[in-house]
């Protein structure tokens, strides 16, 4: 399993994730993940973190469903969907277990597309 802190040291590899979520998100909402290059790479994990809070809010404002097929498209588990929900109401672990799902999507699609 990726280590997101270690692997967000490049910052291709962050553009390569984030544009892996926003892909994921089309059609879903309006809301995009926009992280400017002011960040620092030490800084781009939380400012990625809350962006996509605000999105999955958004989506479980709206309707639940946009924020399931989501998750869908993402391909986190569903148990892990659920608990995740169920112990951390602020969304801050789901929108973590989001964003390591999709780093390992670019990861592996890097990895194997030698």
């Amino acid at each position: 399993m990726i280590q997101l802190p270690e692997i967000f040291q490049e910052s291709q590899f962050v553009e390569a994730t984030i544009v892996q979520i926003n892909k994921d998100l089309l059609g879903l909402t309006e809301c995009n993940i926009l992280i400017g290059q002011n960040y620092h790479l030490s800084q781009i994990l939380p400012a990625i973190i809350n962006e996509l809070i605000l999105v999955l809010k958004e989506l479980l404002r709206r309707t639940p469903e946009q924020l399931s097929q989501f998750i869908y498209r993402v391909d986190l588990r569903e148990n892990r969907y659920f608990d995740s929900l169920q112990k951390d109401p602020s969304l801050h672990d789901l929108a973590y277990q989001i964003i390591e799902r999709e780093a390992q999507k670019v990861f592996l699609r890097k990895k194997f597309s030698i």
